[in-house]
């Protein structure tokens, strides 16, 4: 089947049949319509088209559309009996469209706890009776962040331009292609941090050179008396120089080992790429961060979700930490630091279970990363449009406490 938008806001989709003998008559139409990644309708469509034939189509949601959220309309083709050793009931075939987009982030509140501002020699620290947070003024990352009793980032909030090779990318030679991008973000070099106040927020700025690749990544905080902390994030590189492309723009940081409980709204449930991702559905998920883990035979980059417009990381007792992209983000939460996987170099004997849990969780909050490539199964690139190509990036997100 192939299924394509007409007029999204009413609903209409025009439906090819692309089957030469089979009229979809066959087959159960089943669709549902998401709010803010909800489920809030669904319905059934009678679908009579030839093969070879194509007709548009109403799915008939009554649901008004709230000018502050986003919906999705999903529209799914089941088998309606068992043939050639497929059950009655099994998902053939399905497409999601927006239906229309939200109006962007959430804003903090505007009453909120004065906060109290402490430096040291090397620190920053900011805090109320309801969270703390550290500064580093020897890099300008965040290096803690506490909500009341629960210890949340336990590791500097840093850049990241690295991703774990793939077997595509050993393929490719992505490795020595791109290998000036894997230890870059220890050539950051804090240029000037300074702290100042803005009506009910406080504003930190960091600027830093990423020596080795003759750039700047530069941040903005502004934090809240809530907890909410907004990261706004640019990257730009010296114009007179030529650059390969990039594996990943992003942020890493270590998170507690106790958050292992994660929701997300965006793609999934499984992993997905920029250039694998038309199988998994927008929605609200939940798993453990073992279970975003893939333990592919080799260890390589895995586990990854994209299109997230947020996604929270909890303790058994439901608190934790929010994040949620000004546009959507990707990311990637697991145990195992980059170091484990291989050296970068050469493929390594070495199986999933060689690799050791650690003590925290290794987060990713990416503005992107490159897509997986390989479509003969070795050597070919990831292709043109799923590429992180050098020039400016800006990106940002809010972390906010989950209580």
């Amino acid at each position: 089947m192939g299924v394509y938008p007409v007029n999204m806001q009413q609903g209409e989709l025009e439906i090819l049949n692309k089957s030469h003998f089979t009229n979809l008559s066959e087959y159960d139409a089943e669709w549902v319509l998401l709010e803010n990644g909800m489920l809030v309708e669904s319905g059934s469509l009678d679908v009579d088209l030839i093969p070879q034939g194509r007709k548009v189509v109403a799915i008939p949601f009554e649901t008004s559309l709230d000018t502050g959220k986003e919906y999705f309309v999903t529209l799914s083709f089941y088998t309606r009996s068992e043939k050639n050793g497929i059950p009655a009931g099994h998902e053939v075939a399905f497409e999601q469209f927006q239906v229309r987009p939200g109006d962007g982030k959430s804003e903090p509140p505007s009453n909120m706890e004065e906060l109290t501002v402490s430096e040291s020699d090397d620190g920053l620290e900011v805090s109320n009776g309801s969270f703390n947070l550290t500064f580093s003024k020897l890099t300008g990352n965040i290096s803690q962040l506490t909500y009341g009793e629960i210890s949340c980032v336990v590791g500097e909030l840093q850049p990241d331009f690295w991703r774990v090779p793939t077997d595509n990318d050993y393929g490719n030679e992505m490795v020595q292609r791109l290998g000036i991008w894997k230890e870059a973000h220890q050539s950051a070099h804090l240029v000037s941090f300074n702290v100042t106040r803005e009506a009910n927020h406080l504003v930190i700025r960091a600027a830093r050179s990423i020596e080795d690749v003759t750039g700047e990544f530069n941040t903005t905080y502004r934090v809240w008396g809530d907890g909410s902390i907004h990261v706004d994030n640019s990257f730009t590189l010296a114009p007179y120089l030529v650059y390969v492309e990039l594996p990943r723009i992003c942020m890493q940081t270590k998170i507690s080992k106790g958050l292992q409980h994660v929701n997300w709204y965006g793609r999934g449930p499984h992993e997905n790429y920029s250039d694998r991702r038309t199988s998994a559905r927008i929605g609200v998920w939940s798993l453990s961060v073992d279970e975003l883990f893939f333990p592919y035979i080799r260890p390589q980059e895995n586990g990854y979700r994209t299109d997230t417009r947020w996604a929270t990381f909890t303790n058994d007792s439901g608190k934790g930490i929010r994040i949620e992209g000004d546009s959507p983000l990707s990311f990637g939460a697991q145990y195992y630091a980059k170091n484990q996987y291989s050296n970068g170099e050469s493929l390594e004997l070495k199986h999933t279970y060689d690799m050791e849990k650690e003590a925290h969780i290794f987060l990713n909050i990416d503005h992107k990363q490159m897509g997986v490539g390989g479509d003969n199964s070795w050597g070919a690139r990831v292709h043109e449009e799923y590429r992180v190509h050098p020039h400016e990036y800006y990106y940002g997100f809010t972390i906010s406490p989950v209580k």
